[in-house]
């Protein structure tokens, strides 16, 4: 039996599953460090997420809501920095989100409820729970821009929704700058089902060996690939977020798990062709089996 968390959580960080369902190994993560920066100060992704999160819950509560009342609700949980800087972030924040906030109420006006399942594939049994589900379908949320991980999340979710036998529609919204609402009609329950098997495969392997794969950079690659890209711009795309060049970035690349568990076997190292091959085989797929769930 697998749960859909674990599936996700798998096919998210493979390195991480290796080292601690294979050897028992638990690395810190680099988020679980102590920063030196107050969190307001950061121009880090993750506080630039929190903010937006929290900004976008306000607005579904309160649409109303005054900028200066935000701000200061925000500074009481050191979101924000004060004065005129914290109020400037608040307001670009509610500008970009404030027309997705008002899509998400008009598609979640009626009781929200969960589809709890158990889904049977070739003996292996997949259990967890879809929320939101409305009348109109099964709701798809994210603040901010999506990267390969939440790719995965809404993918494997909406393999699920039409392995399920479900018909109605998937209602995604991408909230924030350059944000998206988009319908997505379920696919039949034969190709949901044959590309959650390949998943299912990708899953066992992790647990039983280091796959050269992360998905920011994985998604990367095989989102150039299929825009018809040449192969030296998908690489260089993956590459990108693998180990950025960008000083003090911090790219998949560098997280402790990786290294560890593919220690002397780096795709994006010039010499080892045959992890590099294993990356590219990967990333195509993996992403294949969720991109036909995809409105764009």
């Amino acid at each position: 039996m697998v749960t859909r968390d674990e599936l996700l959580r798998v096919l998210s960080r493979p390195a991480q599953a290796f080292l601690r369902q294979g050897l028992d190994l638990r690395l810190p993560r680099p988020e679980e460090r102590l920063s030196d920066d107050e969190p307001f100060a950061s121009e880090e992704p993750l506080q630039r997420h929190a903010l937006h999160q929290a900004v976008f819950t306000e607005l579904l509560a309160t649409p109303a809501m005054a900028t200066e009342d935000l701000s200061e609700r925000l500074l009481a949980r050191g979101l924000v920095a004060p004065g005129a800087s914290g109020a400037a972030a608040v307001a670009k924040a509610m500008s970009a989100l404030r027309a997705a906030a008002v899509q998400w109420r008009e598609w979640s006006g009626d009781t929200a409820e969960r589809r709890v399942f158990e889904l049977a594939i070739d003996g292996t049994t997949i259990t967890g729970v879809l929320a939101p589900v409305h009348a109109r379908g099964l709701l798809q949320l994210r603040v901010g821009k999506p990267h390969g991980r939440h790719q995965l999340a809404l993918g494997i979710d909406a393999l699920l929704w039409s392995a399920l036998g479900e018909t109605r529609p998937l209602h995604r919204l991408f909230a924030g700058e350059g944000g998206s609402a988009e319908v997505v009609a379920p696919i039949s329950v034969a190709d949901a089902t044959s590309a959650l098997r390949e998943l299912l495969g990708v899953y066992r392997r992790a647990l039983t060996a280091p796959l050269p794969f992360m998905p920011k950079s994985g998604f990367a690659y095989a989102q150039a690939i299929a825009a018809g890209k040449e192969e030296e711009k998908a690489w260089t795309s993956a590459r990108g977020e693998w180990r950025p060049t960008h000083r003090d970035s911090f790219g998949e690349g560098d997280e402790p798990d990786v290294e560890l568990a593919l220690r002397g076997r780096d795709p994006f190292d010039d010499s080892d062709g045959e992890s590099a091959q294993a990356f590219r085989l990967l990333s195509q797929e993996i992403f294949a089996a969720v991109r036909a769930t995809h409105g764009h």
